[in-house]
């Protein structure tokens, strides 16, 4: 029987502690830098449904985001005016551990850890539904803050509740974000001189140093030098331009993309 040298065993056994250090620093670096929404988000509060022009859910960023490094994304102020801008404007600004512990304390003291909470459906009609995850669970609130009259004291207690806790997301100043990322997405339309209210409606050439708008038929997000360019570009115009690129007139649809955006996954 051929006997096995001890210099052999020992790279062997090396070869072997290797691969499973990799594989444990790969998974915590992993964990560390987020690579999913539930897992580098605390907290993050948006709508869905109702009576809402086309691209609305996808124009506008989530109402409020909280990662875990404190960092908090809002929208930010526009005028009051028709049409608005194709970009909307987000703040930033930084919670501290204190701010985030009481964050926890609202959001609980609001059942958002308890999956499946019955947060009741008032007599109303085509009114968003306010959606808030908090650590992985996700919820969705009819009307909220409307017609709540008739729901249980339980169900009004714990709405109550989340006003509170966004209530206090909103306390601190933020400072407007230079977005350096997009995600958005294109769809073929046609050169209009107005709309139907004789509202104007300018098409402009799309920047060629930018990401082809054939390329983002379906949603995408956009990155590094081409999502700088196409944000840049996009903050110049309002929500009705058209965008021509090669020879054909586009529509777009865009919103600033920050950490702990849904991207082109569901909020």
């Amino acid at each position: 029987m051929k006997r096995i040298r001890p210099v052999t065993m020992l790279r062997a056994f090396i070869a072997v502690v290797s691969v499973i250090v990799a594989a444990l620093f790969g998974q915590i670096r992993n964990t560390a830098q987020g690579t999913s929404t539930e897992r580098a988000t605390i907290l993050s509060v948006g709508s869905s449904g109702g009576f809402v022009p086309v691209g609305f859910d996808f124009r506008n960023s989530a109402r409020n985001i909280v990662n875990y490094d404190g960092s908090h994304y809002r929208p930010g102020p526009i005028t009051m005016q028709y049409p608005g801008p194709a970009l909307y404007p987000l703040l930033q600004n930084k919670f501290s551990k204190a701010d985030l512990a009481k964050i926890d304390k609202l959001a609980r003291a609001a059942g958002l850890q308890t999956k499946g909470f019955d947060w009741g459906v008032p007599n109303t009609a085509d009114v968003p539904n306010l959606t808030v995850s908090y650590r992985g669970t996700k919820h969705s609130i009819p009307s909220f803050g409307i017609g709540e009259e008739s729901l249980t004291a339980k169900q009004r207690s714990a709405r109550k509740s989340v006003s509170a806790l966004l209530a206090f997301l909103d306390t601190k100043p933020g400072t407007v974000v230079k977005p350096t990322a997009v995600v958005m997405i294109a769809s073929k339309t046609h050169a209009a001189p107005t709309t139907d209210s004789n509202i104007p409606v300018v098409t402009v050439d799309w920047p060629a140093d930018s990401v082809p708008l054939t390329s983002v038929t379906s949603c995408r997000q956009v990155t590094e030098k081409q999502g700088a360019v196409a944000a840049a570009f996009l903050a110049k115009q309002n929500e009705l331009t058209r965008y021509r690129s090669g020879g054909v007139v586009y529509q777009v649809f865009a919103r600033v993309y920050v950490p702990g955006d849904w991207g082109c996954g569901t909020p």
